[in-house]
């Protein structure tokens, strides 16, 4: 399993030290020479020789290939893909990830350009911005503020509604403050949040979004 561990460690941007060295530096020499079908498949699709796959490759093609399927489908897709025995349905699914993946990435520009036109005629600076669309897809928000948070250099606090007409969001920092600890801080005006020092999600009722940004730049 030590290829499938390879990719689930780099994939999840730790530390590569200490016992993740290891397990990356072992698990890559087993992902090169795997035979499981979706690996294959995968470094097919994205043109990477299998016997040198480093890790700049799982973590900026094969990781946003797997996140790609939960974040525009089910996360069900890259499942199958690395637990199929089938090379038809390898392949199969390793277009659709990529497809997934192209998906993805239109997706996050298009709330980015929403963005954009939503602040153009605010005046700059700040040190929180707070967004949303109704219709932006739940699983872009995250990379659209890591986006807006590296060009802004500025707490970014993104929203959307899921099915059920409730308000979810992301947030991101660049680590000057915690996300987790300046949520707290609002106290019970969020229905739940979580996350670590730099990112984090939330959601609320929606009858109190208007409240947002006020309860955030005066916590």
């Amino acid at each position: 399993l030590l290829d499938l561990v390879a990719i689930a460690t780099i994939a999840d941007m730790v530390p590569l030290t200490g016992e993740n060295r290891a397990l990356a530096h072992f698990g890559l020499i087993v992902l090169r020479q795997s035979p499981r079908p979706g690996i294959i498949a995968l470094c097919h699709v994205l043109k990477l020789d299998q016997t040198r796959v480093a890790t700049e490759d799982i973590a900026f093609s094969i990781g946003p290939r797997l996140n790609a399927a939960s974040r525009m489908a089910h996360g069900s897709q890259a499942y199958r893909l690395l637990t199929t025995t089938d090379p038809a349905e390898a392949a199969a699914l390793a277009e659709v990830l990529e497809g997934n993946n192209h998906a993805r990435r239109a997706s996050v520009d298009t709330v980015l350009d929403d963005v954009e036109m939503m602040i153009s005629s605010q005046p700059a600076g700040g040190e929180i911005l707070v967004c949303g669309g109704p219709s932006w897809p739940l699983g872009v928000l995250g990379l659209a503020a890591s986006r807006l948070a590296e060009r802004y250099h500025c707490r970014v606090f993104l929203w959307a509604k899921n099915g059920r007409g409730e308000i979810k969001g992301s947030c991101r920092a660049d680590g000057s403050v915690n996300v987790v600890d300046l949520m707290r801080a609002v106290g019970d005006f969020f229905i739940n949040f979580g996350g670590h020092t730099s990112a984090g999600g939330f959601s609320l009722a929606a009858d109190r979004l208007g409240e947002l940004p006020e309860r955030l730049t005066t916590a």
